[in-house]
Order: structure tokens, then sequence, then C-alpha cells
């Protein structure tokens, strides 16, 4: 599956340094980076896959996609409206 991570929207800039993490349909672990082109590449076994993607200064997202073998997927995230720390 190839995924492409936008900010703000799905016409946003391409986002590198996402962490992509998850399961497949089979329960499997993953976890990858996106890269300079705001895109990664994993694989795992077809059907429901659980995935949070994470980028320091932005809301995390979690969401399940239906993956077929071939799959590619846009997503995006958003800047935090939160202090990364309190001061």
């Amino acid at each position: 599956m190839t995924i492409y991570v936008h900010e703000r929207d799905l016409n946003g800039t391409l986002l590198s340094d996402v962490e992509v993490a998850g399961q497949d349909a089979t329960g499997k672990s993953f976890e990858s980076i996106t890269d300079s082109n705001g895109l990664v590449t994993i694989s795992g076994q077809p059907g429901t896959w659980q995935f949070t993607f994470t980028k320091e200064g932005y809301d995390t997202l979690n969401l399940y996609y239906n993956v077929t073998e071939t799959d590619e997927a846009t997503a995006y995230i958003q800047k935090s409206t939160q202090p990364d720390e309190l001061l």
C-alpha cells in the first residue's frame, strides 16, 4: 500500500517525516516514516487496516481503511492548535 500524506487538506503540501503506524488485516504491526515526497509504502495482508499518523506539531490522525493488494491512499493531518509543551 502506498500512502501520500498532506498538510491541512488533500490539496495541501506533501509532508515528510510523518510516522505511519498501525496493523494490517491479520493484526501484523507496521511502522514507517514518509519520505521527502510525503510518501510511504507499507506491505501487509489485504482487508481492514488501522492507521495512526503522527508528526510533532500536528494533531494525531487515527483511521481505518479497507486495503486491497495494490491500493494507493491519501491522508492529511492538521497543525495542532494546542502547544506541545506547557511552560
